[in-house]
């Protein structure tokens, strides 16, 4: 058997709010104050506060003023059809396979389970090198925009999103949830490491419901961690 070469999605950080703990700490103050603060203004234990007030009261709204940009690399179109699901304060920019050929760039994600059975692995890589051959002969005697057509849903593709904070945590709530898919799990977790890296206070509080409330809401598919 030759080696199948595992694509793990690569997460990198384009743009986002600066010093977006204060930027949320002001539009808060805004609503409970009689003057507009200007975010330069408040200390960082000021600022800390008001956030972990905010995220105790899930009062969310105030999130929404803090905005980061992603781009996701070598994600499959099964992840990118759960991933777009999510449609209130994020953007998708797609990488369209009816114009990039993937003849040059043929790569596709190994699901995590199947990656420990051998036999699984080997049928899955002779079923993907047979779509690969047909991909080739394909483009070549038709259009991209129609050989894409036999694609299989594990084939990799880039995503640019856009997305506020508030977004951000209510996916991070349900997608770092244990029955979640691997692919995304793999996602939220680059995400947060970059998150923590501009503010470990909004990184850290990105985990799943669960962990907040302690009480599970998947009934049947719970891991069970917590009570359902």
């Amino acid at each position: 058997m030759k080696a199948i070469p595992v694509y793990f999605p690569t997460v990198s950080l384009f743009e986002y709010t600066k010093e977006p703990v204060k930027v949320i700490a002001s539009a808060w103050k805004a609503m409970h104050g009689q003057y507009l603060v200007q975010p330069s203004s408040i200390g960082i234990k000021s600022a800390t506060d008001a956030f972990q007030e905010i995220i105790r009261h899930q009062h969310k709204t105030v999130l929404e003023y803090a905005h980061f940009v992603f781009g996701l690399e070598d994600v499959s179109r099964a992840f990118q059809q759960q991933l777009t699901r999510h449609r209130v304060g994020v953007s998708f920019s797609i990488q369209s396979l009816r114009q990039v050929n993937l003849v040059d760039n043929f790569k596709y994600v190994v699901p995590h389970g199947i990656r420990g059975d051998e036999i699984s692995m080997i049928m899955f890589q002779e079923i993907m090198d047979h779509v690969k051959m047909a991909y080739d002969i394909m483009s070549e005697r038709m259009v991209v925009e129609d050989a894409r057509g036999i694609l299989p849903l594990n084939i990799c593709s880039n995503i640019t999103m856009s997305i506020n904070y508030r977004a951000l945590f209510e996916m991070a709530n349900q997608r770092f949830c244990k029955t979640t898919q691997g692919e995304f799990q793999d996602v939220m977790e680059n995400i947060r490491t970059l998150v923590c890296q501009v503010s470990p206070l909004l990184g850290v509080a990105l985990m799943s419901q669960c962990e907040y409330t302690k009480v599970c809401n998947q009934g049947r598919w719970s891991c069970g961690k917590f009570p359902t």
